[in-house]
């Protein structure tokens, strides 16, 4: 038994220490948490610093700018329609040409030489008409001759059968006489013998009509054979004078006439070089104005005015602006090397067409302007841009695009209020309507006469306060 309790003490002891460490611990937790905390150390400031600007209404045109390709205002290219060796050239390089003005020649020798023999084949044409129309006149003359002698035996023939018909009544007389005893018979054979020989003489005549009726028959023949032979002549002069006309036309093809009028670029073929039939040998450019096409989206094109075709006014109204139409075509200018560009070369233009539909690919009309060229300064193929004004809004507001911040919900900028003393950033949606290079014009969301961050915004919560260090372009002062 004495060997048993000291076992149970020390378990004890192994249990009650334990316990005692749990409880002394969570006394101290106890304690720390009731103990008063030390004040915090009190935070500084910092306020963003900003630029701001008050919105103000001023005249804003809207618009578009494109890019615009140059092209002269009419260009052509001088072809032969058939191939040939180049001749000559009648104007140089760079000349100034009116349409219709021989600019090249090709070799046209062949040609002169068959229209030479055309000629004289003309000539031998003209010569057998000459001769058809005397045959066709002898055969005429053959003709009123032979029907002359036609009309002339008729007359015989009435004659002889007007002599047979007397001689016939006396024949019967004598024949009477001589039944009554009056006359012998030597009176009787006497007028039978005239009734026969006036017979004959008719049956004689009568034989003439014949030949001559054959004779007026075969002279009409000849007539007729004279007239066909003359309408061949004729007709062989028509062809030949018809094969020079061609050939005079062939012979004028080898000269090249200008298409259009304006200036020749360049000889692409030589004097004596061979030119392949349609292949071109010069290109003439008319620059006194110049054309761009641009390619307008389909949603602006009710805008660009009366005179283009644009019937979008009252559209305009309700947007509270006046239709506007002013275009001008811009020429970059060269590139400097601090940066950017020169001014480049600006002219105004006008709007010459529109189409009447769009392209079913892009969605957008071809529009083609059209502006004066002084000098011929701008060339066939110069890139640029087309700035076309179709909007005035007397009273806009426009602000710097870098006053905008774009979010999830749309753009936003940050517009300040003044409270207790203190400049607020609230945040504030706005409408924009377009964009022009660096500024945006706002139709909804701001008003005149108010204060708007332009820089500095990144980082600023709305309903902070931030420290305004320029305004309107002036030094204001700066942040702690």
């Amino acid at each position: 038994m004495d060997k048993v309790k000291p076992s149970r003490r020390r378990g004890w002891l192994l249990w009650a220490l334990p316990l005692a460490l749990i409880v002394l611990i969570a006394s101290l937790i106890i304690v720390g948490a009731n103990r008063e905390k030390p004040a915090p150390p009190p935070k500084v400031r910092r306020l963003a610093n900003v630029e701001v600007m008050t919105v103000r209404l001023r005249p804003y045109d809207d618009g578009l700018t494109l890019p615009a390709r140059i092209e002269a205002l009419r260009s052509g290219e001088v072809s032969p329609r058939f191939g040939g060796i180049i001749e000559k050239w009648f104007v140089s390089e760079g000349a100034t040409v009116k349409k219709g003005a021989p600019v090249a020649a090709l070799d046209s020798a062949a040609a002169r030489a068959g229209l030479d023999e055309l000629n004289a084949r003309l000539d031998s044409a003209d010569a057998r008409v000459a001769a058809a129309r005397g045959g066709v006149d002898a055969a005429q003359a053959s003709l009123e001759k032979a029907k002359r002698d036609a009309a002339a035996i008729e007359l015989d023939i009435n004659s002889a059968k007007s002599a047979r018909d007397l001689a016939m009544a006396e024949l019967h007389r004598i024949e009477n006489l001589f039944n009554e005893g009056v006359i012998d018979q030597s009176s009787l054979d006497k007028a039978s013998d005239g009734a026969r020989r006036a017979e004959l003489a008719v049956k004689s005549v009568e034989d003439g009509r014949e030949r001559a009726t054959i004779g007026a028959r075969a002279a009409e023949a000849v007539l007729e054979q004279a007239k066909a032979n003359l309408t061949l002549a004729e007709a062989q002069v028509k062809e030949i004078g018809a094969s020079i006309e061609a050939a005079k036309i062939n012979i004028d093809n080898h000269t090249l006439y200008a298409p259009v009028a304006g200036k020749v670029e360049e000889h692409l073929f030589e004097a004596g070089e061979f030119v392949p039939a349609g292949k071109v040998v010069a290109r003439i450019f008319d620059l006194s104005k110049v054309h761009a096409i641009v390619d307008v989206p389909d949603r602006y094109i009710a805008f660009l005015g009366k005179e283009a075709g644009g019937t979008n006014l009252a559209e305009a109204k309700g947007l509270g602006a006046e239709p506007l139409s002013r275009v001008s075509i811009t020429i970059p200018g060269l590139p400097k090397l601090t940066g950017g560009a020169g001014e480049g070369i600006t002219l105004d233009a006008k709007i010459v067409r529109i189409a009447l539909s769009a392209d079913k690919g892009s969605h957008t009309f071809p529009v083609e302007i059209e502006a004066d060229n002084p000098s011929n300064s701008l060339k066939d193929g110069i890139v640029g841009r087309a700035d076309i004004a179709f909007l005035h809004y007397p009273d806009a507001v426009v602000i710097p695009v870098s006053s905008v911040q774009v979010t999830d919900k749309g753009a936003r900028v940050f517009v300040i209020e003044e409270r207790a003393g203190e400049n607020i950033a609230l945040s504030r949606p706005v409408e924009p309507i377009s964009v022009s290079e660096d500024e945006l014009h706002v139709g909804k969301g701001l008003a005149e006469g108010d204060l708007i961050v332009v820089s500095g915004w990144k980082g600023v919560v709305s309903g902070e306060e931030v420290n305004i260090v320029v305004k309107d372009g002036e030094l204001m002062g700066s942040g702690l």
